[in-house]
């Protein structure tokens, strides 16, 4: 499976996913970490980077059909924008950013989520741990959720359109 996955211990700035079509992954969903971060896999992955974080991070314009594990992840963000994206039934997640410290601009504009079977993807958005190191501002604007949730049984207890939850030191303003 092609997969583009962060795992140094570096900084990455400026990463760029803009016009895309991913589909049919083989990489099926894990289960969703309830008292851990940083176990998840994804599509796209970043995952916490000792000596850095990920910055400035700018998905838009794709597409993503029947990708069954997260389909975007990071950890640890500082500014991401995911624009004008459609996520068609995947497995777990859409767009998950988390790990603590997730902070500055964290914008979801434009994108379509959808499950075309009821009870499939667990969350269109999710926010984890953010607003560590400064003020977080998360914008959540014009987006359509359809037919999203399902019941993951009592270890997760949060499911749908957006989750949100373990927030950190900063505010972060909605």
């Amino acid at each position: 499976m092609a997969r583009i996955k962060g795992v140094d211990k570096v900084a990455y700035e400026e990463f760029t996913f803009v016009n895309n079509h991913v589909y049919d992954t083989d990489a099926s969903a894990t289960a969703r970490p309830t008292t851990t971060r940083y176990v998840s896999d994804a599509f796209i992955e970043f995952k916490q980077a000792s000596s850095g974080i990920p910055a400035n991070v700018l998905v838009a314009h794709n597409k993503f059909e029947r990708v069954d594990a997260i389909n975007v992840l990071v950890n640890r963000a500082h500014n991401v924008s995911v624009f004008d994206n459609v996520f068609v039934d995947f497995g777990q997640d859409a767009v998950r950013i988390e790990g603590g410290y997730c902070d500055g601009e964290l914008s979801f504009i434009d994108n379509h989520f959808e499950q075309t079977e009821t009870g499939k993807g667990v969350s269109g958005i999710v926010l984890a741990s953010v607003a560590g190191n400064t003020t977080t501002h998360v914008n959540i604007v014009n987006n359509m959720f359809k037919n999203l949730g399902k019941d993951c049984g009592a270890d997760v207890a949060f499911s749908g359109a957006i989750a949100s939850h373990r927030f950190q030191e900063k505010p972060t303003e909605y």
